[in-house]
């Protein structure tokens, strides 16, 4: 009888010691987490970190090595114009997979999902070509197998920028411009879903410093060939370059981890992005207002970005641009951005921005307060000539004492339509002076002739346009010198007179070839020096290329810089 009942009681326990695990593994249906599962330290497993060393297979140039080495706290890849692979029309310096013991190293097989991090160093000798320059890749092991993504530092249209790429389709994730990125440390986030077919998927984020570069995901894309997906670091680049790019250079890489997507079946994504930063303005009109913000985060991808105008929801936008037109002039307007994801999870709002539209134009506006300013002297210390253009009543500007003439001018920053100037005189007035207008600061011309003053407030009418205006002392009322509270120029600002309609060159092509005068378009090709118009400020191009979106004017310096002549 005793053996009989204690034979259920051990199957029991067996049952519970096979089940065990599963029962207490969760309920059905747990969010998966991210479990870190490699972090190299260079300093402790130093190349033994990876699964192989591709080191100058071709021993093409013993005397540069070692190629690849630690360096501090990062691995470094040294890369020489006489270096050759076992084809010799490119060069390879590359490490492979993720090692965690002498024996054993990651697999990341069909149907997982895997991030890796890493902090980067690309300096300017390490440039984009023409043909291929990848850095990062994930392939299949073995020989003669091709990428399956790529990250690259290509030319397009002569920029020189950094994307990635998933190789099947030849579909591509994202690019930026890469000169900003050089020269400092950016951080890469880099996530892959293991899918044959349409049933993978791949995240690729830049950052530099706090700034989200790029954030960008593709789903439905091929991301497996056979056996297993293994990554890839280095310098592997080609010698078809027609850019005269290749330098002796280098890359660095730290701060190295791989972590996999593990847990039970994944769960609706409730997590919502982060909140979008630096919202500001690009540009106002009188009737429209541009803002750019940083790009936000999530954990599974932004899809896009709601702005509001106070409560009112203006638009949904994929970019992190957008321009609300339609709007008053001189009119104060309050700005939010929300982030989107596509389970529709919205972010909070951002910190509110306030944007005052432009004056409409022909609307006479005071343009000289705050303005700068110079004088043909001062009578001391608390008595400088920006004191007259200050807006307060109780501060001065004042000459040195006992001489004729005496002067005092001020820049309004660009040419405008002067209509009248106010002089509010202190004690010590002028009884005789000239107002005269310049469009160099150099040569003068006589607005109004005063004589007989009496001092208090002078408003006068005046007509011309300039961009300095001075008020020129010839004869002072008091044995004192001159002295005024304020000086107020009033007038409109923009061209003053119209200009004809710039004529289109024509192109032998579709692409729009934009002339000195014209609107920027994505899709155009631009010459070095060309100009054009950018939400109401005039741009010059720098480099030659052909544009898209996301190089607009304000948001690529290394491709425009702000130039002087006026908005068309």
């Amino acid at each position: 009888m005793k053996h009989r009942r204690a034979l259920p009681v051990l199957l029991a326990a067996l049952l519970l010691a096979l089940l065990g695990p599963l029962l207490s593994s969760g309920p059905a249906g747990a969010a998966p987490v991210w479990t870190l599962r490699w972090s190299p330290a260079p300093g402790v497993q130093g190349l033994d970190a990876f699964e192989t060393i591709e080191d100058d297979r071709a021993d093409s140039h013993p005397a540069g090595g070692p190629h690849i080495k630690v360096a501090g706290d990062a691995y470094r890849f040294d890369m020489h114009v006489v270096d050759r692979d076992t084809s010799t029309d490119r060069q390879r310096h590359e490490v492979t997979g993720n090692r965690t013991s002498s024996s054993a190293y990651l697999q990341w097989k069909l149907g997982e999902t895997w991030r890796v991090t890493y902090s980067m160093y690309i300096p300017t000798s390490l440039m984009a070509t023409t043909s291929f320059t990848h850095i990062m890749q994930t392939k299949q092991p073995g020989t003669g197998s091709s990428p399956i993504t790529v990250t690259s530092l290509r030319r397009v249209n002569g920029v020189q920028t950094i994307e990635h790429k998933v190789i099947a389709g030849d579909v591509l994730v994202g690019r930026t411009n890469l000169e900003p990125l050089q020269n400092k440390w950016i951080d890469i986030e880099y996530e892959i879903k293991i899918g044959d077919g349409a049933a993978g998927s791949v995240r690729w984020v830049v950052k530099n410093g706090a700034t989200t570069v790029v954030d960008a995901t593709k789903t439905g894309v091929d991301t497996f060939l056979a056996d297993r997906v293994r990554p890839k670091w280095g310098i592997y680049r080609s010698l078809g370059d027609t850019s005269n790019s290749l330098r002796d250079t280098y890359l660095l890489l730290r701060n190295m981890r791989a972590y996999q997507l593990t847990g039970g079946t994944p769960g609706p994504d409730t997590q919502p992005p982060t909140v979008p930063a630096g919202v500001r303005t690009t540009g106002t009109t009188a009737d429209s207002a541009s803002l750019a913000w940083n790009a936000a985060t999530d954990d599974v991808g932004v899809t896009g970005y709601e702005v509001y105008r106070g409560t009112t929801l203006t638009a949904t936008v994929s970019g992190t641009t957008y321009t609300d037109t339609g709007l008053a002039a001189a009119t104060p307007y309050s700005y939010t951005v929300r982030a989107r994801d596509a389970a529709g999870n919205r972010s909070a709002a951002s910190t509110p921005l306030t944007v005052t539209t432009a004056q409409a134009p022909g609307t006479v506006t005071l343009l000289s307060q705050g303005r700068p300013t110079t004088a043909s002297s001062t009578e001391g210390p608390g008595f400088e000539p920006a004191l007259a253009v200050d807006g307060q009543s109780a501060t001065r500007w004042a000459s040195a004492e006992g001489s004729d003439p005496q002067w005092i001018r001020v820049d309004l920053g660009a040419a405008a339509a002067l209509s009248r100037v106010r002089l509010d005189w202190e004690a010590a007035y002028a009884s005789a002076y000239r107002i005269q207008s310049s469009a160099d600061g150099a040569t003068w011309t006589d607005l109004a002739t005063v004589t007989g003053g009496d001092g208090g407030t002078d408003d006068i009418a005046v007509t011309g346009d300039a961009r300095y205006v001075r008020v020129y002392g010839t004869q002072r009322a008091t044995p004192y010198g001159y002295s005024l509270y304020e000086l107020k120029v009033y007038g409109t600002t923009g061209s003053p007179s119209p200009t004809p309609a710039p004529t289109q060159t024509p192109s032998p092509t579709p692409t729009p070839t934009p002339t000195s005068s014209s609107s920027w378009q994505a899709g155009a090709a631009y010459a070095v020096g060309d100009q054009v118009t950018y939400n109401g400020n005039g741009y010059r191009c720098l480099q030659a290329h052909t544009s898209q979106q996301g190089w607009e004017p304000s948001t690529s310096p290394a491709l425009w810089e702000r130039s002087s002549r006026p908005s068309a």
